[in-house]
């Protein structure tokens, strides 16, 4: 790291004693928490105007922003002298029994709850010279923002350590997102291709072809968003190794980078494809689900009506409810050259398989019937029952394994994607005539004889379980 100081976390807190003559001790904290500019909150005691106007001096100097909140107590060592206030006890006492007159009451005032009344008991009379108070306060400011500092500082490097990690990822994608650009290129001239057929139902110039998909992909181009987020990721690490008060400055290059990135995905939509809901069901919308956006929400007599009328391309009862993938998706997704891509059980793909040949088909298998049971719990959507009921059905499930093309162990979330996105791409430009050899060897890691050796443990798992009568 460079020779600058740490960056600093907005969160901290503070504390530290001092003392005074005739045994009168204070005690000074500081808490610091996210501000955009500098708020300086003070409670002291009464009377302490002058130490305020030094303390806030002092903190504007030290601090560049923050909610600061700045507390001072002091306390008496023995008996501490109390002062009274007898105008606003006396005024206390008289709003009582005119209150209690006006309502006919015969009651007296209890001086224990007036004592506790803001003001009635002044501890003022413990610092009898200011000026001592003032001068004790204010050498103890440093040791105390110098803890502060230092909470700070291993709060700032707990985040330095998770930002530089998220950068050298984002790093990692950018060259990832680099080794796609050919393939963005030969999806577009694709799909520019297959369109072009389409609209003229006639053979078409080559040359034209090639012209078009040139404009095409140059105006889909990732080269410049991928440099300018580069260059966003190197100015982000420079300030993390200047350290200090960088939050605005790191606030404005995750905008910037947030806009590539969009510009990025806008631009390669052709190559990963679009995210659309497509599954009716008729089970109850949760949490924050929305019809449309996470399944189309029918009742079962609709849903039963779809089924007559022949409009899924594969349905099934699971757990007492229907779900099912209306054959208008399929329909749109030929018309669009897009890719279909079905998340179903083991019935609703062999039903796809009977009426697809060609339908590629992924077996994602948890990692052992141990962390299955495991995520089912942690997502806290099911009863015991219907958990138990979801263990047994993949104890069924997954000896189906062998009838798929490709088999996913979902043990690390990104490398299973990183896998699913392979398959995907190596897939598309198969059927296109355009296979990429290294996609291709990616994809071919998936295949069952690949992965044999890592299914048998698993495989074995979820029969021990069973030879046990596990449910």
């Amino acid at each position: 790291m460079a020779a600058g100081s740490s960056i600093r976390s907005m969160t901290a807190f503070a504390q530290v004693k001092g003392e005074l003559d005739a045994g009168v001790a204070f005690n000074l904290s500081i808490k610091s928490v996210n501000h955009r500019f500098l708020d300086l909150h003070f409670r002291l005691p009464p009377n302490s105007d002058a130490l305020e106007m030094d303390l806030r001096r002092m903190l504007k100097d030290k601090l560049a922003r923050g909610h600061v909140d700045v507390n001072l107590s002091l306390e008496q060592a023995g008996a501490a002298p109390v002062a009274l206030n007898r105008q606003l006890v006396l005024a206390y006492v008289h709003a009582f029994r005119t209150a209690a007159a006006e309502a006919g009451l015969a009651s007296e005032p209890d001086l224990n709850a007036v004592f506790r009344l803001p003001g009635a008991l002044d501890s003022s009379a413990i610092v009898t010279h200011q000026e001592q108070l003032i001068s004790a306060v204010l050498a103890k400011l440093d040791e105390a923002l110098r803890n502060l500092n230092r909470m700070r500082e291993e709060e700032g490097r707990g985040t330095e350590r998770e930002l530089r990690e998220r950068m050298a990822h984002l790093l990692s994608s950018c060259t990832e997102v680099r080794k796609h650009r050919e393939t963005v290129l030969k999806t577009y001239s694709e799909r520019l291709k297959s369109r072009l057929q389409e609209w003229l139902s006639a053979a078409i110039d080559q040359d034209r072809i090639v012209q078009e998909a040139a404009l095409l992909a140059d105006r889909s181009d990732i080269q410049e968003e991928l440099v300018r987020l580069e260059n966003h990721v190197q100015h982000f690490i420079g300030f993390l190794d200047a350290g200090g008060e960088v939050g605005k400055k790191l606030d404005f290059l995750l905008q910037e980078m947030n806009l590539e990135a969009n510009t990025l995905l806008s631009k390669t939509s052709g190559l990963a494809g679009d995210a659309v809901r497509i599954t009716y069901t008729t089970r109850k919308s949760r949490g924050a689900e929305q019809n449309g956006r996470e399944y189309f929400f029918v009742t079962r007599e609709q849903f039963e009506e779809m089924i007559r009328k022949d409009e899924f391309l594969e349905h099934a009862c699971v757990f007492g409810d229907y779900y099912g993938t209306a054959r208008r998706f399929l329909r749109n997704a030929e018309s669009d050259a897009k890719d279909l891509l079905l998340d179903i059980d083991v019935q609703g793909a062999a039903q796809i398989k009977s009426k697809l040949a060609d339908a590629v088909s992924i077996f994602i298998l948890p990692p052992t019937r141990v962390e299955l049971e495991r995520r089912l719990r942690e997502r806290g959507q099911d009863s015991e029952e219907k958990i138990q009921h979801r263990l047994k059905a993949a104890r069924r499930e997954i000896e189906n394994y062998q009838k798929y093309d490709y088999i996913l162990v979902n043990d690390r979330l990104q490398e299973s994607v990183d896998g699913l996105e392979a398959i995907l791409l190596s897939e598309r430009l198969k059927r296109s005539r355009q296979p990429d050899a290294s996609l291709s060897a990616r994809a071919e890691m998936y295949r069952l004889e690949k992965v044999g050796e890592r299914l048998q443990p698993i495989l074995r798992s979820f029969r021990e379980d069973a030879a046990r009568g596990g449910q």
